[in-house]
């Protein structure tokens, strides 16, 4: 069963519930729950809050929608501990993490007049740090925090070390077009 907000990805299965105009997988969980007459407990609710607080950036990607926030209210009265599930998910960092942010700052390239950025991490510095995947995570949308850049590229060796994942992100430019071309695919505003 495949149960998924992407409506671009590639189908593993005849059975499958695909609802591209939600904004978090959550949400159709959510729903799901609510349709199977379930109440949400605490354990249900933290699972479900952090489906839809991860998947819309903490509410601020632009997929988020006002029934983002209706299901994320409805969480947080079944007991989501919303405030630690945002400062864990959000704001705390391992010290690889910040080394690696440093890194990208220091290393990226703005090209197009400051419009796009590009910044590459290989294996050996990832490896130096002792970084997790989990320290990797999301580390293209550093790219387009800077003023004036739309579009962003980091380039991350894989631990095989014979190829880069490209992670795009893009401020009003579709950024899933450009990796469907190279058989990847995702967001418009988040891609690889």
């Amino acid at each position: 069963l495949r149960i998924d907000h992407h409506g671009a990805a590639v189908s593993f299965t005849d059975c499958e519930l695909v609802e591209p105009e939600m904004a978090a997988c959550g949400e159709i969980i959510y729903d799901l729950l609510m349709a199977l007459g379930c109440t949400l407990d605490k354990p249900m609710a933290d699972a479900v809050y952090t489906a839809v607080a991860t998947d819309t950036g903490c509410f601020c990607f632009s997929n988020t929608t006002p029934y983002t926030h209706t299901v994320a209210a409805a969480c947080m009265a079944a007991g989501a501990d919303a405030a630690n599930i945002n400062y864990v998910n959000f704001r705390l960092k391992t010290r690889a993490r910040v080394a690696l942010e440093g890194h990208i700052y220091s290393e990226m390239q703005l090209i197009r007049g400051g419009r796009g950025s590009a910044a590459l991490l290989t294996r050996d510095y990832i490896e130096s740090l002792q970084a997790s995947d989990d320290d990797c995570d999301n580390l293209a949308s550093l790219l387009t925090q800077i003023d004036g850049v739309e579009i962003g590229a980091l380039l991350t060796e894989v631990k095989t070390r014979d190829a880069f994942k490209v992670s795009m992100r893009g401020r009003g430019h579709d950024v899933s077009a450009v990796c469907g071309k190279f058989g990847g695919g995702g967001h418009a505003g988040a891609a690889g």
